[in-house]
């Protein structure tokens, strides 16, 4: 738990800042040491005082008829003395005893989808990209195309960005160029004849240079009428889908797929 409050910490959010010591008959909580009023520790807010004080570990009950009820000791700036006298007189202190506040909850208890929210909020990225599915390919394939989209998928430079370390970076199909979303689905030397023959399947000039955030605006442009669009936008999927398996099955099956059965795999989905 340290180490992922110290690991989000790291990253500009500390889940710490949203604790706070709600004090009650004051037997938990740090005099000077602990926040509980002010925006800080007492020992921030007035730490003239604080360097004179002999128990700066002790524990609210014992500290506020020391400070409240007796006059300051030499030395201590009497400005700061009265200023921390009215803060304490102005507290409600109650016979229950001290606890932990999670600011997150409306009851003040931590909760993980409260902390979950806070999370998520603050380390994912918002896109303003169009979520689309197409009714003609399974959901798993439409996930598959919303990750492409959104460079979600754990090709070798993305897991290299996550901090995981790899053999090697470069495209396991060809091994020439760094394993990018973009290189896997389009620009792989490789498997560039496969976007050739689709062209020629379905009578259009697919761009040379493209990209995933392109392709299916392009396909919206195509002079094709609606039904024929989601067709071949479900084709273009399968596509995704068949090369991002080609290239699991060669990284990962126990019998190595073949290069020249892609395109026919293609059609095959297509259709089924």
């Amino acid at each position: 738990m340290a180490r992922s409050f110290s690991r989000l910490k790291d990253k500009g959010l500390n889940l710490e800042g949203y604790c706070r010591n709600q004090v009650g008959n004051g037997l938990k909580t740090r005099f000077w040491l602990d926040t509980w009023i002010g925006t800080g520790s007492l020992k921030d807010q007035f730490p003239r005082i604080f360097v004179l004080d002999p128990s700066p570990g002790a524990l609210i009950a014992d500290k506020l008829l020391d400070v409240c009820g007796r006059l300051p000791r030499p030395g201590v700036p009497n400005t700061q003395w009265i200023e921390l006298c009215s803060m304490l007189q102005n507290y409600v202190f109650s016979e229950a005893p001290d606890r932990i506040v999670w600011d997150l909850d409306v009851n003040g208890f931590f909760s993980v989808s409260s902390s979950r929210k806070l999370i998520d909020s603050f380390l994912l990225t918002g896109s303003n990209i169009v979520t689309r599915c197409n009714n003609l390919i399974p959901i798993k394939v439409n996930i598959l195309i919303w990750r492409i989209e959104r460079d979600r998928i754990p090709t070798r430079l993305n897991l290299r960005d996550k901090g995981m370390d790899l053999h090697s970076l470069l495209c396991p199909i060809c091994s020439q160029v760094g394993e990018s979303t973009e290189h896997l689905v389009f620009s792989c030397c490789l498997l560039m004849p496969i976007w050739r023959k689709i062209a020629l399947w379905w009578n259009v000039i697919i761009p040379c240079d493209f990209s995933v955030s392109f392709i299916l605006n392009w396909v919206d442009s195509l002079s094709f009428d609606k039904k024929n669009k989601t067709r071949f936008e479900a084709v273009i999927a399968t596509t995704f889908w068949v090369l991002w398996s080609f290239r699991n099955k060669l990284l990962f099956g126990a019998v190595k797929p073949r290069k020249d059965e892609i395109f026919d795999d293609i059609c095959y989905f297509s259709y089924f």
